[in-house]
């Protein structure tokens, strides 16, 4: 949306220095002052789904917030033609605040309970960091040990869609209802 504001300019361009990088960022903001005053004041800022992820009261962001950071950073990634050089320096800013405030075992077992998120991504069983996050949150949330007995034996269930996750009204509803919202 910023790159349509601003005719496609690039607001962060990395230099040499974290200082040169921050006084040219920071300028080119200043000259898209007016562009970007536009952007955020526009309807399509206001009806933007961005803005609802974190904020919204419809469905719980947990999860979302995984996917919607990852799915950034493979965006980003690709604008630079996946050069690393080109876009480390944007991705150490994303994840030191990512690291600090938001990357938590809750949100990848968010992610990974979150049935439209979890069903339309085969990689996720392959994926070592979201896996430790949910056992992480099943050791730290089920305190009695049979509980976490039938929530290990519920997984597979979940994993490949049999019982009660794989009737016809759970395989339609998972585009359309946010987890825990039946």
């Amino acid at each position: 949306m910023m790159r349509e504001f601003t005719g496609q300019k690039d607001m962060v361009r990395p230099a040499k220095t974290r200082v040169a990088t921050a006084f040219i960022t920071l300028n080119c903001f200043k000259a898209n002052k007016r562009k970007l005053r536009e952007m955020f004041t526009s309807s399509a800022w206001i009806k933007s789904k961005v803005l609802r992820l974190v904020d919204g009261e419809r469905k719980p962001p947990t999860g979302y917030i995984y996917e919607a950071v990852d799915r950034a950073k493979k965006i980003i990634a690709a604008s630079f033609k996946n050069k690393q050089e080109k876009y480390k320096e944007i991705f150490k800013i994303i994840d030191k605040r990512w690291n600090c405030q938001l990357h938590r075992p809750l949100h990848l077992a968010g992610y990974y309970l979150n049935p439209s998120l979890y069903y339309n991504n085969p990689d996720v069983e392959d994926d070592s960091e979201i896996l430790g996050g949910l056992h992480s949150c099943i050791d730290k949330l089920a305190l009695i040990e049979e509980v976490k007995s039938k929530i290990h034996l519920e997984i597979p269930l979940y994993r490949h869609a049999e019982g009660i996750f794989g009737t016809p009204f759970s395989k339609k509803m998972r585009a359309t209802l946010a987890p825990g919202m039946l």
